[in-house]
C-alpha cells in the first residue's frame, strides 16, 4: 500500500534585521516597538534574525544574559547582540556572511549597523542579498536639522561611495517618503509601522477629573527633536495650575541642562518633576494617570507614544509635524502649529478638565479605530516580498545621487 507524502512547507525567506536597539532595551524609543510589532506579526512568514547592540541607549553596561534569554523566549526570534569594538565587528561580519535572502536596516545613521553593512554589501556587489533600508525618521527635516553639517557630509559620503545604489527604501508615511527622496534621491515604498498589541493597554475607566492642577505629561527621549524646551516655555505662559511630569531617557545632556534652567524659571503655579526613564510595563499606568500628553515634536515618524496615550484614554497636545492630525475635530486633543506658541497657551488655558476627562472613552475609541483601519500588516508583507525580488525592486533610479537642485 503506497502513501503520498504531505507536501513540504515552503521555506520562509531568511531576513537579517539590523536594529541599533531591541529588547530587552527600555530606552531605544519607537524603533524598538516598531521592530517588535513587525517581527511578531510576520514571523510565521519570514525567518527573522535580529542583530542589535548589546546595551541600551547611552548605557555603559551590557544586558545581563538572563535578560537576553528572556527576550529570545518572549519574541521567539533568533536574537543576537553586538558588543562594542572589534568583537562586535567580528560578529557583524560573521552574521552578514550567512545565507540571508534580505538585509533590512533599521537605521541609516548608525556607524555599526548601517555604515559597516553598507560597506560590506558594496564589497560583495551582486553577490550581496537585496538591501532594504528603513531610516525610521532619520531623514525627516526635523531630524536632519540636528547636527546638519555632519549629516550632510555623511549622506554625501554614502552617495559618493555608491553605497546606496542598490538599496530599496521603506517609509512609514507619505511625508517620510518625500524626505527620503529629498535626502538621497530615491523613491520609497510606503508601509505604515505596525500597531502595538491592543492587549497591552487596558480600556480606561471613565472617571471625573481629580481635584487639583491639570496633569500634563511629556513622555519621550529628551533631545532636540522632541522639543521639550518649547513645552516648558508654553507652560511658563499658562495661567492655570499645572502638574507637569517629564519622563524619558536623557538623549542629549546639553538639551537637558537647558531644559533644567527653564524649569527653574517656571512660575509657582506650574509644578514640574522629572520621573526618569520608564520601563515599557510602566508606561500604560503612567499615561492612564494623566490628563494630557504634551509632545510638541519637530518631527515624528509614527509617534507610538501618541497611540499609546490615546489607547489609555489620555488626550494629546501635539505639534503639526506628526502623522496625528485633525485631533480637534476628533475631540481627542489638538495638533497646533509650532510657529504659533500662543495657540498652545490659549488651548491649555481654555481647557475644561472635566470635559477632558469625559473624552477618555473617545480617545480609546479613536485609537482602536486607527488600529482596525491600519493596512500596516498587509503593506509590510508586500514590502518585504517585493524587496526579496531583485527584478521587482521599488524604483530607486536616483539612488546614490543628490536630490538637491
Amino acid at each position: 500500500m503506497s502513501t503520498t507524502a504531505a507536501p513540504a512547507s515552503p521555506r520562509r525567506p531568511r531576513v537579517l534585521l539590523l536594529s541599533p536597539y531591541f529588547l530587552p532595551a527600555e530606552q531605544g524609543g519607537g524603533s524598538v516597538r516598531a521592530v517588535q510589532a513587525l517581527t511578531a506579526a510576520l514571523k510565521d512568514e519570514f525567518d527573522f534574525t535580529v542583530l542589535a547592540r548589546d546595551h541600551d541607549l547611552r548605557s555603559p553596561t551590557t544586558y545581563p544574559e538572563a535578560a537576553r534569554d528572556a527576550a529570545r523566549r518572549a519574541t521567539g526570534l533568533d536574537l543576537r547582540y553586538l558588543a562594542r569594538g572589534q568583537a562586535g565587528r567580528q560578529v557583524l561580519h560573521a552574521t552578514l556572511a550567512e545565507p540571508f535572502d534580505l538585509i533590512y536596516l533599521q537605521s541609516l545613521m548608525a556607524p555599526d549597523l548601517a555604515l559597516l553593512p553598507l560597506l560590506w554589501a558594496r564589497r560583495r556587489g551582486t553577490n550581496a542579498p537585496p538591501l532594504l533600508i528603513a531610516p525610521r525618521g532619520e531623514l525627516m527635516p526635523g531630524a536632519l536639522a540636528q547636527r546638519p553639517l555632519a549629516k550632510r557630509l555623511y549622506l554625501a559620503l554614502l552617495r559618493g561611495l555608491g553605497l546606496l545604489a542598490r538599496a530599496q527604501w521603506h517609509a512609514t508615511q507619505v511625508e517620510e517618503a518625500a524626505a527620503i527622496e529629498r535626502a538621497v534621491g530615491a523613491r520609497a515604498h510606503i508601509a505604515p509601522d505596525l500597531p502595538p498589541p491592543l492587549a497591552d493597554f487596558p480600556a480606561p475607566a471613565l472617571t471625573a477629573h481629580a481635584p487639583g492642577p491639570l496633569r500634563v505629561l511629556f513622555l519621550s527621549r529628551i533631545d532636540p527633536v522632541k522639543n521639550l524646551g518649547f513645552a516648558i516655555d508654553v507652560l511658563a505662559r499658562v495661567s492655570r495650575p499645572v502638574e507637569f511630569s517629564i519622563a524619558g531617557p536623557i538623549g542629549n545632556a546639553a538639551v537637558w541642562a537647558d531644559c533644567q534652567a527653564r524649569l527653574q524659571a517656571l512660575p509657582a503655579h506650574i509644578q514640574a518633576s522629572y520621573l526618569g526613564p520608564q520601563a515599557p510595563a510602566a508606561v500604560p499606568p503612567l499615561l492612564a494617570a494623566q490628563d494630557l500628553l504634551f509632545l510638541p515634536s519637530l518631527s515624528e515618524n509614527h509617534g507610538y507614544v501618541v497611540q499609546e496615550a490615546l489607547l489609555c484614554g489620555c488626550a494629546v497636545l501635539l505639534s503639526d509635524r506628526t502623522p496625528w492630525r485633525q485631533l480637534q475635530a476628533a475631540g481627542v486633543g489638538a495638533d497646533l502649529p509650532l510657529n504659533d506658541p500662543q495657540a498652545f497657551v490659549a488651548w491649555l488655558d481654555a481647557l475644561d478638565p472635566d470635559a477632558l476627562a469625559a473624552t477618555r472613552p473617545q480617545c480609546r475609541a479613536y485609537a482602536e479605530h486607527a488600529l482596525a483601519a491600519s493596512p500596516a500588516v498587509a503593506q509590510t508583507r508586500d514590502l518585504l516580498r517585493a524587496a526579496l525580488q531583485p527584478k521587482a525592486r521599488m524604483p530607486s533610479s536616483k539612488a546614490g545621487q543628490s536630490a538637491e537642485r
